[in-house]
């Protein structure tokens, strides 16, 4: 809520080693979050793969497909760009 996305993605780090399956998808899922502020789109996708493959968090899934869509624009903007 401060707005110390580097502080809670340490937080959320440690997190994403938990015992507790749920516990650990959700600070995937909340890692993918902090890297898309922090402008990491591949780092953000990465982590929602994660929390979905490998904790079934299926707000992941939903997530992942709008980090992707958003890079393909990205991608498609810098190619207009290019030219």
């Amino acid at each position: 809520r401060s707005g110390n996305w580097n502080g809670a993605g340490e937080e959320w780090e440690k997190e994403t080693h938990a015992a507790s399956p749920k516990l650990a998808g959700r600070a995937c899922y909340n890692m993918a979050l902090s890297e898309e502020i922090k402008g990491n789109i591949d780092q953000s996708i990465s982590w929602a793969k994660k929390a979905y493959e490998e904790y079934n968090n299926k707000k992941a899934l939903n997530y992942l497909s709008i980090l992707n869509d958003r890079k393909r624009r990205m991608e498609e903007q810098k190619y207009k760009e290019g030219r």
